[in-house]
């Protein structure tokens, strides 16, 4: 799930984090590319977002749960999340040290269940796909037009979960809480495996969509089952859909471009006949 404001800039904006407040030059949205997204790379890519996402709160929990005693935290620059199987994921946590950046914490997460965690000793270098991953995020900051007044949250998906040789970022704007079903501003760069080249980039909604998870007026016990939006880019629901849905736990109901009605969830996405 997106915790509010992760480190407060999500996975390390870094130095330029104030440009991700600005309004910057967007190219056209690669529209072709998104029509030959199958369904299926559709649901991957969400269950990816959301593997990553969990596994940074967690892990983002129980390093600042355990701040060694003197320790700045405003030293902290965010974090690296790195898949070791289908099921683990290895998450490092980055400091400034004088001039250079170092690995400070590091632990493997399991759903939602943080094992080996360590503050180290002495702080390591950033590995090559540490670092490039790092460069990724920042390269991919001109791809936000606008923002919903949230530091924003990122997930960094490699070759494994793309299957492409780039990296996805997504830039994504955090709920405040679990009563709350954020569908934008939520961005997608794809960017070179060396972090350096924006290759392209698209916004998954033109504006702020913030809406509340459940009805405010709903019967006390009661559980909603599913949550509704629309979605005017494209005329299928997009990976973040898939996100949300896993995020909550609970179906969305997307309406598409042509009046289309999609069921989405973790497992599948089909459209509703009406």
């Amino acid at each position: 799930m997106i915790k509010p404001s992760l480190l407060g800039l999500a996975g390390a904006l870094s130095a330029g984090a104030a440009a991700i407040g600005q309004t910057a030059e967007l190219g056209p949205v690669p529209e072709a590319e998104v029509a030959a997204q199958s369904d299926a790379q559709t649901l991957a890519l969400g269950r990816a977002i959301y593997r990553h996402d969990l596994a940074a709160w967690h892990a983002t929990d129980a390093a600042l749960g355990s701040l060694p005693n003197g320790f700045d935290r405003g030293r902290l620059k965010g974090y690296v999340v790195e898949p070791l199987d289908g099921k683990r994921m290895s998450v490092a946590f980055i400091a400034s040290m004088g001039d250079d950046d170092a690995v400070v914490w590091e632990a493997t997460v399991r759903g939602k269940k943080v094992r080996d965690a360590r503050w180290l000793d002495t702080p390591r270098p950033l590995t090559t796909m540490e670092a490039a991953q790092r460069s990724a995020i920042q390269t991919a900051i001109p791809a936000v037009e606008k923002t919903c007044g949230r530091p924003m949250n990122t997930v960094v998906l490699g070759p494994e979960d793309t299957g492409r040789d780039e990296f996805f970022v997504y830039l994504l704007t955090p709920m405040r809480d679990l009563n709350e079903a954020v569908f934008g501003r939520h961005f997608r760069a794809r960017v070179s495996l060396d972090g350096q080249t924006l290759i392209g980039s698209r916004p998954f909604t033109n504006s702020c969509a913030i809406f509340p998870a459940g009805p405010a007026d709903a019967p006390r016990g009661s559980q909603p089952v599913g949550i509704v939006t629309s979605h005017l880019l494209d005329d299928k629901p997009q990976e973040t859909h898939v996100f949300v849905s896993l995020t909550h736990g609970m179906d969305v109901y997307v309406m598409t471009k042509g009046d289309r009605l999609f069921r989405v969830n973790g497992k599948k996405m089909q459209q509703v006949e009406r």
